[in-house]
């Protein structure tokens, strides 16, 4: 089956926007590229680039898990410390 771009609410784009910069800033205070991460984890570095902009709402679970254990990365804590839930996007 071919994949659908569905669109999303507010809320799910804030929530991707999130996870993607908690990822960069993971990725960032290792001095890593995004170059050198596509080459550890063999994820395409636009890919990456995408998903830490929040633009990959198509990218598979499995390809983000992939990225997080490159990263070391094993608990959301660091999305959860950035993004407080009293903060809604209405």
């Amino acid at each position: 089956m071919p994949y659908t771009f569905r669109a999303h609410d507010r809320r799910v784009t804030a929530a991707m926007i999130a996870l993607g910069r908690a990822v960069e800033r993971a990725r960032a205070s290792q001095g890593i590229s995004q170059e050198v991460l596509e080459s550890r984890c063999g994820i395409d570095q636009s890919i990456i680039s995408r998903f830490e902009n929040g633009l990959a709402p198509g990218l598979r679970l499995d390809r983000v898990a992939h990225i997080l254990a490159w990263l070391g990365v094993d608990h959301l804590d660091i999305v959860l410390r950035e993004s407080p839930r009293s903060s809604r996007i209405e």
